[in-house]
């Protein structure tokens, strides 16, 4: 799984008109091939700041997404930004849920399985 993350600082007069954008954006990213999520969050991750995250499936899903008219969109969103945006790509090779808390908090029923 990649993840992206795109923090954009916004004018405060403009926060309404660029957020609305970007949830323009957001809602036919959700349905394309790959995209496990993408989401607008509002004031992250400081007052002043947009952020776009979006959970693809692989790199391939992403880079086609990358080369999309609608992330042509994004990019020109993102120079409306107060300062530079910032622009992340995370890659995940492992996902881990309440099998890690139970190992953690109950580390001698690890033992009693082997």
């Amino acid at each position: 799984m990649i993840i992206e993350q795109m923090d954009i600082a916004v004018p405060h007069t403009e926060m309404k008109r660029i957020a609305g954008a970007l949830e323009y954006l957001t809602d036919p990213t959700r349905l394309l091939i790959g995209c496990l999520s993408c989401r607008l969050f509002l004031g992250l991750p400081e007052e002043d700041m947009l952020r776009v995250e979006a959970h693809w499936a692989s790199m391939d899903d992403l880079m086609r997404y990358l080369q999309s008219d609608t992330y042509k969109k994004f990019l020109l969103l993102m120079e409306l930004g107060a300062t530079a945006p910032v622009l992340k790509f995370f890659t995940v090779l492992e996902i881990q849920g309440f099998d890690l808390v139970r190992e953690a908090r109950n580390p001698s029923d690890q033992l009693k399985c082997l």
